[in-house]
């Protein structure tokens, strides 16, 4: 099932708009093609159904979202996946052409983006300039400077894509959907790479990374991944992706 999200303690369901309804049969063709191709589970155009019966809404439009009320947001699909090859993800393909593919994605996660079941997720709008380790203490509500306190944070409370899962977010965009920001500006997700740390205690955690995208005035697509610490900082409305069921 999937997991409502709350606006001022009420479930905010409701039937969807012909346009939103429109939007989510796009998004089932798409799903159809994948899964003709071997790439995703059956049940995602199931999961992507349920979405319209238990009325969630893909909105046309993006609310500002204040720190207290990061639950608030536009709510997007997820895709089902099989274990993938990390080699496979972020290439030229699906009507999407790349200029860069950070060379991190081979380095720093496991061999396959890991199976992952279909759900949904949140867009929001980050409402300042931020460091990566801001807008995990933001969307965690944890106010600390540990990473490894904050990845553990991200994955217990399920905001965490898959990499199959933001590679689907790039070419559903390219296709024409409202999700990642096309202007040359990035968008966000937070991401496992399948491996362990060790804090300073010598306890394991999750390593947690930041995938980032962003499309160039010419069209094409720059993949990247980040740590948590990563120092940049970016700008107010930079759009994040958060995982809103398990």
């Amino acid at each position: 099932m999937t997991t409502p999200y709350v606006v001022k303690k009420s479930v905010a369901k409701r039937k969807p708009t012909l346009d939103e309804v429109l939007t989510y049969m796009s998004r089932i063709s798409d799903l159809g093609r994948r899964f003709t191709e071997g790439s995703l589970h059956p049940t995602s155009v199931l999961d992507t159904l349920q979405c319209m019966q238990e009325g969630w809404g893909i909105g046309s439009g993006m609310e500002e979202v204040p720190a207290e009320q990061v639950s608030r947001g536009r709510i997007i699909p997820l895709f089902a996946h099989q274990p993938r090859p990390m080699s496979e993800l972020f290439r030229n393909g699906d009507g999407v052409e790349y200029s860069h593919r950070d060379g991190d994605f081979d380095r720093l996660f496991t061999a396959n983006s890991p199976e992952c079941l279909a759900g949904t997720a949140r867009l929001v709008k980050t409402p300042k300039a931020m460091k990566f380790k801001q807008m995990a203490q933001w969307v965690t509500g944890l106010q600390t400077e540990s990473v490894a306190d904050l990845a553990r944070a991200i994955v217990a409370q399920n905001l965490d894509l898959t990499p199959a899962q933001w590679d689907d977010q790039i070419v559903a965009t390219q296709a024409g959907q409202d999700i990642l920001l096309t202007n040359t500006w990035a968008s966000f997700a937070f991401a496992k790479t399948g491996k362990k740390l060790k804090d300073e205690q010598g306890q394991e955690y999750d390593e947690v990374v930041v995938l980032g995208a962003d499309r160039s005035g010419g069209g094409r697509w720059h993949a990247d991944v980040d740590g948590l610490d990563y120092g940049s900082e970016w700008d107010a409305d930079s759009r994040l992706l958060l995982r809103n069921s398990p």
